[in-house]
């Protein structure tokens, strides 16, 4: 018997980059995959994935209340992570904030430093994040030995890579775009083995998210996969 892989692809680039290649039928030579998608219904996916006969494509399970709580997060580690980290990629839109809502800009900026300093710091779990994004994926998707994501930055991916880790399930990530481990805030943690585009962003994964240089893997750019 395979070893069951879920994998999630919240976005359209996701699907683009990975199902139109070769990509879901190499790894279904290795695992039995549980694909949850947001686009499990649409037809020309469907179309590409009838030739996978240990692929299973399910709804993509979006916890509501999670989902809110994790955007506040959001806000809070993207001010955070400029504070700690001064990224220059932002600097515009943090000045555009700090004057249209400086009030907001100061208040979640000090709860935000207060907390990746002195609370999360380089931890792989807190009570914090127990709050935010643990939730039990094996209810909804069944049991799985590992989880791939295709991105790393949006509210749903955050809470499916904590929550996998928390329960001490391996987890891949690929970061789906050049500046999003140098303009979109801490990852949710520094755990999951990251597969990056080139040596740049294997060094911004890291200085700026304490990554183990041993746990970062460099693939190249995804989109450029199914032209190869």
């Amino acid at each position: 018997m395979k070893p069951k892989l879920l994998i999630s692809l919240s976005m359209g680039m996701s699907i683009r980059n990975l199902a139109y290649g070769n990509f879901l039928k190499d790894l279904a030579k290795d695992f039995d995959i549980i694909l949850a998608t947001s686009f499990s219904n649409d037809p020309v996916l469907k179309a590409l994935l009838q030739d996978i006969p240990n692929l299973k494509s399910v709804p993509l399970y979006i916890p509501r209340i999670r989902a809110r709580l994790s955007t506040y997060y959001y806000q809070i580690s993207y001010l955070a992570f400029w504070h700690i980290k001064r990224p220059i990629q932002v600097e515009k839109h943090i000045e555009k904030m700090k004057s249209e809502k400086r009030f907001k800009f100061y208040l979640l900026s000090v709860i935000g430093y207060f907390y990746f300093k002195f609370v999360r710091k380089d931890k792989a779990f807190d009570f914090v994040r127990d709050l935010v994004f643990s939730i039990d994926l094996k209810k909804q998707y069944g049991k799985f030995d590992s989880l791939f994501i295709a991105s790393t930055d949006q509210n749903i991916d955050q809470i499916y890579i904590y929550s996998s880790l928390r329960k001490k399930i391996p987890v891949t990530a690929l970061v789906h775009s050049w500046d999003n481990l140098t303009s979109r805030g801490f990852l949710v943690s520094n755990e999951a083995r990251l597969l990056v585009w080139n040596k740049r962003m294997k060094s911004a994964a890291q200085s700026y998210h304490s990554i183990r240089e041993d746990n970062v893997n460099i693939v190249g750019v995804p989109q450029y996969e199914l032209y190869e």
